[in-house]
């Protein structure tokens, strides 16, 4: 089983130095000290077996906040560190002992971040959106990571050991939205058979549907109609059915240039802008890049030297996440090394 370590420090060479001594036996998972609220809800679902905390730059009563906030929230020891000293206390390494793993990387939690009018940033409107039952609007570009901000609602909300299904429109056949939404029954029409919609497949999960710009506009009255009355009917039946399951949308289109082309219904557009979360661009998200890079190369068997770390952290991905994964893909495939450096980096 695999044996997470979570620190919660703001010194980058502290998380270097607890990776390199702890390599082998566990994975270091990594929280700033502004974000540990937070990032300790995200990581509930893994296997943390112990909190570490850096005291170096906080006070007592800082210090036994987090203890208490961690003690509420994971069952787990809880031990501090000095970033000056750079030593792992000797009960860690002692709950170390006889742990494996595939060769532990250093995976840093995204930082949170506040504008200037003190509001938070979309992984804390993720995370509270999660509790809610309203549908959710995601924007952004593509591939910036809707997709993950989708699963992060449905992870941390009370649906979550629920269905989690997703449907990109683009990807689905115009003819058939209707049934693939609401399903049909047999005979409604030719070669129609008794199916299952989405809506039902979901039953009490989450349905993320990508790309809702894309949808026809009688479809997104059909839309509208569900979720301003909760009910539905298959295509070809006049039974009406309850929607269950929590409906999270997404989109890398300007729907507000689409109402003013007239495709994209303004009504729909008004009631799905209750919940909206504007997904950054990776560019402006760079504390991101190093962990994304890392979770990549581990996935191909692979890890990225400092060097690499550094230089995918100053380049502007254009196409977000999905242009990072494909570069760590495409670069793990023509190395023969286990550690991709700055050289073997093909953007």
């Amino acid at each position: 089983m695999k044996r997470n370590l979570l620190l919660i420090s703001d010194s980058r060479e502290l998380y270097w130095f607890c990776s390199r001594k702890l390599s082998g036996r566990c994975e270091v998972l990594h929280s700033r000290l502004n974000d540990y609220r937070c990032i300790l809800r995200f990581t509930e679902a893994h296997s943390v077996f112990c909190v570490l905390l850096d005291t170096s730059l906080i006070d007592s009563n800082s210090a036994h906040d987090v203890r208490t906030f961690v003690a509420e929230t994971l069952d787990c020891p809880f031990f501090t560190i000095d970033s000056q000293e750079n030593k792992i206390p000797s009960e860690v390494d002692s709950l170390c002992s006889g742990f494996e793993s595939d060769g532990a990387q250093l995976v840093e939690s995204p930082r949170i971040s506040f504008d200037k009018h003190g509001k938070k940033n979309y992984l804390l409107q993720l995370e509270k959106f999660a509790s809610l039952e309203e549908p959710v609007l995601l924007l952004g570009e593509s591939g910036c990571g809707k997709s993950y901000a989708a699963e992060i609602i449905h992870s941390n909300s009370s649906r979550k050991n629920r269905p989690f299904i997703r449907r990109n429109i683009a990807e689905l056949n115009p003819a058939l939205i209707e049934s693939e939404l609401f399903g049909c029954v047999k005979g409604a029409y030719t070669d129609a058979m008794e199916r299952e919609g989405l809506f039902e497949k979901a039953g009490d999960g989450t349905l993320f549907i990508d790309e809702i710009g894309e949808l026809s506009l009688e479809n997104q009255a059909k839309l509208l109609g569900v979720l301003d009355t909760g009910k539905y009917c298959r295509v070809g039946s006049t039974k009406e059915m309850t929607l269950r399951c929590r409906l999270i949308f997404a989109t890398d289109a300007d729907l507000l240039a689409g109402i003013k082309n007239h495709t994209f219904k303004k009504q729909l557009y008004w009631r799905l802008e209750k919940l909206v979360v504007k997904i950054p661009p990776l560019r402006e998200r760079r504390d991101e890049i190093a962990p994304l890079a890392l979770k990549f190369a581990k996935e191909c068997g692979k890890t990225l030297s400092r060097d690499a770390l550094d230089y995918v952290e100053i380049q502007d991905w254009p196409g977000n996440i999905r242009q990072l994964m494909f570069c760590i893909q495409r670069s793990s495939v023509l190395c023969d090394s286990k550690i991709l450096s700055r050289k073997d980096l093909v953007l």
